[in-house]
């Protein structure tokens, strides 16, 4: 049988293979890194709603501090893994499918967290507007929206013509990714074939860059309180050599 080469919906062939893919990550620094913004503002959650949450393995790794933990994803197959992970260990964890920038909660969390620059998929500004409005009446009053953005000083430096091969238990890959400066867009192409099947699956993955100027606008237009904008996983500054800005947001108060 001949090998066809076959488009794919982000995250629909990728899901199966990702914790493999991003085994390079660690996860439990970046969730610890989290609970500490926490204690710089002095806050104390007990639920927390995670968007885009992939796979679920910030979600898995924060359930070892007792909160009550909610995950949703675009991808069904991201959400359909992580809910298989959760029931495998034994752990509550309220997953469900749906866009960042249209989703409503049956009652209000303390914190929502989006990482990974997964908010980089949002390429105008009214899907910002959308999400910043979403995300608002998640939250409780005075409670903490916390997401990361990478930089086009990361995309420069590590991904402009990048290309990266690899093999896991029952597949192979191609990752393709290039960065057009002009248009500020970051384009990932992932090509996977699995054992057994002829096809290879292509997805493609395009993501927006901004500025921290860019992102601050957007907040100053929200109902939000930009508290910090922090260099990757610190307590510096943001500023645009920073390969990764982590923002810091609180709900303003109904009072304000």
């Amino acid at each position: 049988m001949s090998k066809q080469n076959r488009k794919a919906p982000p995250y629909s062939m990728l899901a199966t293979i990702y914790d493999e893919v991003m085994a390079h990550v660690d996860y439990e620094k970046w969730t610890n890194y989290i609970v500490s913004l926490f204690e710089k503002y002095d806050k104390k959650p007990q639920s927390i709603l995670e968007l885009s949450c992939g796979t679920g393995n910030v979600l898995l790794s924060l359930t070892s501090k007792k909160y009550n933990i909610f995950g949703l994803d675009l991808s069904f197959e991201m959400v359909r893994i992580a809910y298989e992970k959760a029931i495998t260990r034994n752990i509550n964890i309220n997953y469900f499918q749906a866009d960042m920038t249209c989703f409503s909660l049956k009652r209000p969390v303390d914190v929502v967290i989006c990482l990974y620059d997964s908010i980089n998929y949002l390429d105008d500004f009214s899907k910002w507007q959308q999400l910043f409005d979403n995300v608002y009446d998640a939250l409780v009053e005075q409670g903490l929206f916390i997401f990361d953005i990478c930089t086009e000083k990361n995309s420069m430096k590590y991904f402009s013509n990048y290309t990266e091969t690899g093999s896991g238990s029952s597949f192979e890959y191609l990752r393709e990714s290039s960065y057009d400066r002009k248009q500020k867009i970051h384009q990932n192409q992932f090509t996977i074939k699995f054992d057994g099947d002829d096809n290879r699956y292509i997805e493609s993955h395009q993501q927006r860059i901004y500025t921290i100027n860019e992102i601050q606008n957007f907040i100053s237009q929200s109902h939000f309180q930009c508290l910090d904008a922090f260099n990757g996983f610190s307590f510096r500054k943001a500023d645009e050599e920073a390969l990764r800005v982590h923002f810091v947001l609180e709900k303003a108060s109904l009072n304000d």
